[in-house]
């Protein structure tokens, strides 16, 4: 999608194996997005969107990989 960047983060490396070397993993060094978007820990990872203005949608837990797309596409409505 145009306009869309994309970045893979993690807490602990642990697992991030699992999805092969194409991915380019930037690790929370600092904890920044775990204290401002998931202070408690959700099992089957989680995902942040931010638009441009700063506002911001947050899926905490398992969900469906679509679901990001369609997100994506209408603005989080």
């Amino acid at each position: 999608m145009d306009n869309i960047n994309q970045f893979f983060m993690y807490k602990s490396s642990e697992g991030t194996r699992s999805y092969g070397k194409k991915i380019d993993w930037i690790s929370d060094e600092f904890g920044t997005i775990e204290e401002t978007f998931l202070p408690l820990n959700y099992p089957c990872g989680s995902y942040v969107l931010i638009d441009e203005d700063g506002n911001y949608y947050v899926q905490k837990g398992e969900y469906y990989i679509l679901e990001i797309i369609d997100l994506s596409k209408n603005n989080f409505c």
